[in-house]
């Protein structure tokens, strides 16, 4: 059976550029230029939002989108032991751990051992802290804006452009890397 998404994603950039077309009539880019145009845009405000730190304010009253910064915090279970389902698992570091441990086994023959220790992502680099992306909904004025998510795109370094998940992660540990956010 396959999975059903509840909500369907119905708008996408040929939409946008639809729209556009209808209210500029002959006057109106051509699909190429406009899209071109509005992915420069997109991948210029995911940069100054990770590499200068800004809060971009969006168009219509829509909220603001940021990183914002946290302190990691272990999770306990009630017997005082790491809550390993709350945590973040620091895969990479785990399989490198498990493969020294059991030399010579496959990943599915280490996946059989049961009890086996997992590491987690303590972010020494950053003193403990988490960054991650926030789409702050107090000021906006959408319609059931609880049931509205922001996830950015994965991402990463286009050519000096930081974009998305995998950009602020990569500028994050980037020797570059000069300015912080705000908690």
């Amino acid at each position: 059976m396959a999975y059903e998404r509840k909500v369907k994603i119905t708008k996408a950039t040929n939409d946008i550029y639809k729209f556009y077309k209808e209210k500029l009539g002959e006057d109106a880019l051509d699909e190429k230029t406009f899209k071109q145009i509005y992915y420069d845009l997109n991948k210029e405000i995911s940069n100054l939002i990770i590499t200068k730190s800004l809060e971009y304010k969006m168009p219509f009253r829509m909220g603001h989108l940021r990183i914002k910064k946290k302190k990691l915090r272990l999770k306990l279970t009630d017997d005082g032991r790491i809550d390993i389902n709350r945590n973040i698992t620091d895969w990479g570091a785990t399989w490198d751990y498990w493969n020294e441990l059991y030399p010579g086994k496959t990943r599915k023959e280490i996946k059989q051992i049961p009890g086996k220790k997992v590491l987690f992502q303590m972010n020494y680099h950053t003193d403990g802290d988490i960054m991650s992306w926030e789409w702050d909904k107090k000021s906006s004025r959408a319609k059931n804006k609880s049931y509205y998510k922001f996830r950015p795109v994965k991402g990463g370094n286009m050519g000096g452009y930081y974009v998305g998940r995998l950009g602020l992660g990569e500028w994050i540990k980037s020797d570059e890397r000069t300015n912080d956010y705000f908690y």
